[in-house]
């Protein structure tokens, strides 16, 4: 530590202690007397930077088409009717006892699909997510469609 004084130009002295530099672990000195090493070693590097380390994150796992469409009316059906508008032998709805006709529409489409038109998209999906692996344009099968649909809009998203 060394002590210094000055005197300005109107005749004031003055006097200062002088702190020792601080240099980080990879012999840097920080930016300002205010930064610590572990400030200017996360913060000031450009290999740091938000997203800089995506590539290392582990992939989203795809699911198999049955495991997805397993899980499909449950995640539908609050967008279905509650009920077909039948009634039990109480005047209740019949729909507390047994599934809906627009549930049953529902499963046979589901049916439909994992026969005809799923297996084929299926195999887009696992290439689509390949090629992004590949060339490291995507971090997941889902990125270019998240910030598509949910980030990129100005207006509310909704159902």
């Amino acid at each position: 530590m060394s002590h210094s004084s000055s005197t300005t130009a109107d005749g004031i002295h003055s006097s200062a202690v002088m702190t020792p530099a601080k240099v980080c672990s990879n012999g840097d000195a920080p930016s300002t007397q205010n930064d610590d090493c572990r400030h200017h070693r996360y913060s000031r590097h450009a290999s740091n930077t938000t997203f800089s380390r995506q590539a290392t994150l582990p992939r989203l796992p795809i699911p198999t088409l049955e495991e997805t469409l397993e899980k499909f009316p449950a995640a539908v059906s609050a967008l279905l009717s509650s009920h077909d508008g039948e009634k039990n032998s109480n005047g209740e709805s019949a729909s507390n006892t047994r599934e809906t006709k627009e549930m049953k529409e529902c499963r046979k489409e589901i049916e439909k699909f994992l026969a005809v038109d799923g297996p084929p998209l299926q195999k887009l999906l696992l290439e689509y997510e390949q090629k992004g692996r590949e060339d490291g344009t995507l971090g997941s099968y889902v990125e270019e469609f998240w910030t598509e649909a949910y980030l990129a809009p100005d207006q509310s998203v909704v159902l």
